[in-house]
């Protein structure tokens, strides 16, 4: 709230605001002051709750509130958000809060009107504050002296607070979550023992903005006379092997004298690392829910691993044609990725400077494209081969989502309330300029690219193993590493089984 109060005070000329400003007064007008939280269901808002059949409402969100929320008088109270920090260098909290005074370009332009109208309608206090803290939540938590209501935080951080009790289901929120403006999706992904524990919505862009997928080099592709991925996907060619004669079709030899041009940015680890996309994409999975328990699937796979990581082996060892970042930084002798913050996004910075065929990363990562000199393009992670019926893209484990902490001192009806109704105004608002605007016009412009990022959005899960920490992940990295997942699931299948049979056989606080 300090914030936008600031921002009104410098920019309160500026014709955008005024208009803010104005149509805030017209329609989200307080309810008088009392003692309990007053409730209108006049032409503001209605009292009737939304039903399971509600669909998304093409309108502006101030013209179809009062449809389907209920407006509740809260007395100016605070309404707080623990978030990651917003400038950190890896999975910053993008969008949730401006926390600058300049609102002129479109995104900070659409958080404050979203932000405004969340605090005019429910005539709240919105603070967010950064740089969440594990440690310092828990003691916090366990002190009684947490004033928090809602967290934003990587999910294989906060996940892990779990079973230890320190969260709370999002069951215990009178939300229906099948609405447009929720994922239903990762709530049943991060299900233990009937409960949903972590979940997305439309606040954050992280709901669809962490899954990995290639983007590629146009001009290095007609130079190398190599197939168009967009021609393959409507031939349903796009698949691991046309991918592989790709990355193969583009290499330099020159002692590694310096950058030349390669088939693909390598990306190794065991959660993010190429393969691991690749072999979610391909439909191999850690873990699967099952009549209401997790069971792991890596030894029903075995062979299928073996043979596509014998595969990817193959060519990505080849390092004519395929670098990692560490190497690509160390040959980067003219310069061309100064200034990066870290070592992915100067490998980023290179493949935007033409060195590479494919890089594999996700939409937040195309702020880095926006200047490339070349035309690039994007692809969905690559089917196993042309039987497979969809494209499968898996969530990146460190990705953000929110949670809410296990104490008696959050309303919840408060908390459903202005939750629902702030991802509904940000699905009308912070959303469609992000992700239509900003990805789907600026940074991949054409028809193609599209209709790519909307099969990434629509086709993107979360592997639970990864999120709460189980080990999984390592076994496929170390199956990738020896060429065997036999071996590799032997050394850890009695642990990991623990660890999974705890997690089926857990209650809830």
């Amino acid at each position: 709230m300090r914030n936008r109060k600031n921002i009104m005070h410098y920019r309160i000329s500026a014709l955008l605001l005024a208009l803010i400003t104005i149509v805030s007064a017209l329609c989200f007008s307080s309810c008088g002051n009392t003692d309990k939280p007053v409730t209108t269901s006049d032409t503001t808002a209605a009292a009737t709750p939304v039903s399971e059949d509600t669909q998304a409402i093409a309108g502006p969100a101030e013209e179809t509130t009062a449809e389907l929320f209920q407006k509740v008088d809260y007395q100016g109270s605070k309404f707080v958000v623990w978030q990651h920090s917003y400038d950190a260098s890896s999975y910053a909290s993008l969008y949730i809060e401006n926390f600058t005074e300049d609102i002129s370009d479109l995104m900070s332009q659409a958080v404050f009107k979203r932000n405004s109208q969340l605090e005019d309608f429910f005539n709240i206090d919105l603070e967010v504050r950064n740089a969440f803290s594990i440690n310092s939540f828990s003691v916090q938590l366990q002190g009684g002296a947490l004033d928090v209501d809602i967290i934003l935080d990587i999910k294989n951080n906060i996940g892990r607070r779990v079973t230890i009790g320190e969260l709370q289901p999002f069951e215990n929120l009178e939300v229906d979550y099948t609405t447009p403006w929720w994922s239903e999706k990762s709530l049943k992904d991060f299900e233990i023992s009937g409960y949903s524990y972590l979940a997305s919505n439309d606040v954050s862009v992280y709901r669809f903005c962490g899954a990995r997928f290639f983007y590629w080099n146009k001009r290095i592709v007609a130079d190398y006379h190599l197939d168009n991925p967009y021609d393959l996907m409507k031939e349903n060619k796009w698949d691991v092997e046309h991918f592989l004669t790709m990355v193969k079709g583009v290499s330099t030899d020159n002692g590694f004298s310096g950058l030349g041009e390669y088939g693909l940015l390598l990306e190794t680890g065991e959660s993010n690392g190429v393969f691991a996309h690749m072999a979610a994409g391909c439909g191999i999975t850690l873990t699967e829910s099952r009549d209401g328990e997790i069971v792991i699937t890596i030894d029903e796979q075995a062979d299928k691993i073996s043979t596509l990581f014998s595969k990817l082996k193959t060519t990505f060892s080849d390092m004519y044609c395929v670098m990692d970042f560490s190497l690509a930084q160390v040959l980067d002798t003219l310069g061309e990725s100064a200034g990066s913050i870290h070592m992915f996004q100067a490998g980023r910075k290179l493949f935007a400077a033409g060195h590479f065929l494919f890089t594999q990363t996700n939409l937040s990562s195309a702020y880095i494209f926006v200047d490339m000199k070349d035309e690039y393009g994007v692809a969905p992670n690559p089917k196993y081969n042309s039987d497979q019926e969809n494209y499968i893209h898996k969530d990146d484990p460190y990705s953000l989502i929110w949670a809410i902490p296990n104490s008696s001192t959050i309303d919840l009806t408060r908390l459903g309330r202005v939750m629902d109704y702030w991802s509904y105004v940000s699905s009308q608002t912070v959303i469609p300029d992000y992700y239509e605007i900003t990805i789907k016009t600026k940074r991949a412009y054409e028809a193609e690219a599209g209709k790519v990022i909307d099969i990434v959005r629509d086709t993107t899960y979360s592997e639970f193993s990864e999120v709460m920490g189980v080990g999984l992940a390592g076994v496929l990295n170390d199956a990738y590493s020896s060429g065997s997942i036999g071996s590799s699931w032997a050394k850890k299948k009695e642990s990991i089984q623990k660890s999974i049979d705890a997690f089926n056989e857990w209650e809830p606080y």
